[in-house]
């Protein structure tokens, strides 16, 4: 495989496993099997599994469309194809009513024994929907260690990729019985070890391990570009959904790393809100000459860091159009504008309020609205024709679906979460705020009928 095929296979598996952990973290809940009296309870047991893990499925199949080798591929075709027709739960339920349950479940246990570790995965993954925790032997099998393949080739990009996806099982079997184990995997040289462990860590509650998850937001990796991607990301939320605040000092450090990727610079410093870091708080403020960071401004209002006042509101300054700049220039600085303002109304930055105000005819449009919800912040009377306009500007364009729903609108300014994070790391703080800005709103409105 030519290195560019390589890379552009790492990327696509890396990704997926991302796009796993969100999923996994964001339906953490328990859905174990307990013992069925019947199989109507069974097949609710089933239908209740396969809807909350859809997105997971989905990223398994999509692996295995992608990576599988040849030989894997053709020896589980049939399974594979006939799992893949299961795209809802009625037909879930319609092809176990006439399918012998212990047949399908023989078909995918077959999978666990395939040569290709990413349909080893899927068939991870089913086992889990069709029978819960009573796979939970099978699965912990395939944390065991095995030769690793010979040469720099696809093999070793998905070597461990079955080992990640049966710790992400276990811990949601909450089979914490075998965190000892996962925790050995956090050493591993391999990205998916170290993904899978911490996942499968996270949804067992394992907060014991917390210390261990820490140490990987400074792994010095040799394909470092490849394979440590994504790592710090997952440990940062990990580390923030478990109120690790003894863990602030490591984080607070991997925001000093160059280079460090916007979101997971973003993660970070909501992170230290969360955890009430007050001594980060000049770590957080060097990350404001950072363009594309306004987390690192919201961080610190939330902190209440008064002191970094005049940093937060910079970008607000000296906004005159540079002809020689590009569309892309304009953009991210209207963003830094955007979440400045934001950051300010957080902050209750009174002084600041003829600044803000200025805003609400800033050269971008999309600007405007971000200055109102600050101004909302503040309990600002004076501006209130202005606030109006700007917020009914968003409300009255085909761009946006909030008219009616001031809430929704306004979360969506105040937006305290990594760029294309599902679920913020302080949402009870964004909640506070958006219910904040909606009152005032509904304040502003009644004194103007």
């Amino acid at each position: 495989m030519s290195p560019s095929r390589l890379r552009f296979a790492a990327f696509i598996i890396i990704a997926v496993g991302l796009v796993t952990f969100v999923a996994l973290r964001n339906r953490n809940v328990q859905q174990v099997t307990h013992p069925v009296l019947n199989q109507d309870a069974e097949l609710a047991d089933i239908r209740m599994r396969f809807e909350a893990n859809q997105d997971w499925i989905n990223s398994r199949s999509f692996a295995v469309m992608h990576v599988a080798t040849e030989p894997g591929f053709s020896a589980a075709k049939v399974t594979i194809d006939q799992l893949h027709e299961l795209e809802d739960v009625d037909r879930v339920t319609a092809v176990i009513k006439k399918k012998s349950l212990p047949e399908i479940r023989s078909q995918v246990s077959q999978l666990l024994q395939n040569s290709d570790p990413s349909i080893r995965s899927f068939g991870i993954v089913w086992m889990f929907v069709l029978e819960g925790d009573r796979s939970k032997q099978a699965t912990a099998k395939l944390l065991d260690d095995r030769p690793e393949p010979p040469g720099d080739d696809l093999a070793q990009v998905t070597f461990s990729l079955d080992r990640c996806v049966a710790a992400q099982a276990l811990g949601k079997m909450r089979a914490k019985e075998y965190a000892p184990r996962l925790s050995e995997l956090l050493k591993s040289k391999h990205h998916h070890d170290r993904i899978g462990a911490i996942n499968g860590l996270q949804l067992m509650g394992a907060k014991e391990y917390s210390k261990q998850i820490a140490e990987l937001l400074h792994v010095d990796d040799n394909n470092s570009d490849i394979l440590m991607l994504g790592i710090p990301l997952i440990v940062i939320e990990t580390l923030a959904s478990w109120d690790a605040a003894d863990c602030a000092d490591q984080i607070a450090s991997a925001l000093k790393d160059e280079p460090i990727f916007s979101d997971e610079a973003q993660a970070a410093c909501y992170a230290l809100a969360r955890f009430n870091s007050k001594s980060s708080t000049k770590v957080i403020a060097g990350k404001l000459k950072d363009r594309n960071c306004g987390a690192a401004a919201k961080a610190l209002a939330l902190l209440s860091s008064v002191e970094y006042s005049e940093e937060i509101a910079q970008p607000l300054t000296n906004v005159e159009r540079d002809p020689a700049s590009t569309e892309r220039d304009r953009s991210i600085a209207a963003e830094d504008r955007s979440n400045a303002l934001i950051a300010l109304g957080i902050l209750d930055a009174r002084d600041y309020r003829s600044t803000i105000a200025a805003h609400l005819e800033d050269s971008e449009p999309s600007v405007r609205a971000y200055a109102a919800v600050s101004l909302l912040l503040l309990g600002d009377k004076e501006h209130s024709q202005e606030i109006k306009n700007a917020i009914h500007a968003e409300w009255d364009s085909p761009m946006f679906g909030f008219a009616n729903d001031p809430a929704s609108h306004f979360r969506s300014k105040i937006w305290l979460r990594a760029r294309y994070a599902s679920q913020s790391l302080i949402a009870d703080r964004e909640e506070q705020l958006t219910q904040r800005a909606v009152n005032a709103w509904n304040d502003l409105t009644r004194a103007q009928n």
